[in-house]
């Protein structure tokens, strides 16, 4: 939200976020504002998940205690398997 109030009155083009450029000046797609974007949503799902007011914290907790107590072939299957349902709820496909 404060983002939208500082960017009123300006155009696109001046108002600065804090990301990286999303292209460069030949219109070629540059990594660094995605990998950007996906630690802000790492930073903001586990402030979420672990909120004192999030009612599940317990079990959240529970379940990170348990991954991490995994080995590294295991977590990595999880992971794997974790996206492909993630995939299918979305529409079917990978």
């Amino acid at each position: 939200m404060l983002l939208f109030w500082a960017c009123i009155g300006t155009s696109v083009k001046e108002c600065r976020c804090g990301f990286s450029a999303e292209r460069n000046i030949r219109g070629e797609v540059l990594g660094n504002q995605a990998k950007e974007i996906e630690d802000l949503r790492k930073k903001y799902i586990s402030k979420i998940l672990l909120s004192d007011v999030n009612t599940v914290r317990v079990q959240v907790e529970r379940e990170v205690k348990e991954f991490a107590g995994l080995d590294e072939d295991d977590r990595v299957k999880l992971e794997e398997d974790a996206v492909l349902r993630i995939c299918q709820r979305l529409d079917g496909n990978l």
